[in-house]
């Protein structure tokens, strides 16, 4: 009779990468992000995301879809480091490239009546990217006084203007 221990290490192995790609490729997706509390339209005519949040916690929000030329964009503040705050982006298109939008310059902060450009962000490739966008707020007495704020994006397809507001 044959040793089959090499089959089941053969499996084992198979098992661990497929769960780890299966893992790593729905990173991004926010199955318990919070619900939307309310939507609403800017005068201006773009779509405007708001979201109540307690002091401290920054839900993620969620604009666009995978629908063919559309942008799937995903932010998720993640807070302030030194005198910067963070958001994280994830950004998904069915038939569009990435590299052709650049955050960095697409992107304000809006927060006490100053509008902000990113310090840095990370550049999108491919149909589906993530990365950082750094703002550097100054020194701010009280970081977690920063409860109400909007970012927004212009310039990307099927919405010119994404605004994103927390509240």
């Amino acid at each position: 009779m044959r040793d089959k221990t090499p089959v089941y290490i053969i499996f084992a192995l198979l098992f661990l990468v497929l769960t780890t790609f299966t893992i790593f490729q729905y990173r991004h997706t926010s199955i318990n992000a919070p619900a939307v509390v309310n939507l609403t339209s800017e005068s201006a005519g773009g779509p405007t995301a708001v979201q109540f949040i307690k002091k401290g916690e920054y839900p993620s929000f969620v604009s666009g879809t995978m629908e063919p030329g559309n942008i799937r964009l995903e932010l998720s503040p993640e807070g302030f480091e030194n005198d910067a705050f963070k958001v994280r982006f994830f950004a998904n298109a069915h038939d569009l490239i990435l590299d052709t939008y650049d955050l960095a310059l697409m992107t304000t902060l809006e927060y006490e009546n100053r509008l902000l450009k990113p310090l840095r962000s990370d550049r999108m490739k491919g149909h589906h990217d993530s990365g950082l966008m750094v703002f550097d707020l100054g020194i701010l007495h009280n970081p977690d006084s920063l409860t109400t704020f909007s970012v927004t994006v212009r310039g990307l397809p099927k919405e010119e203007k994404r605004v994103f507001s927390w509240r």
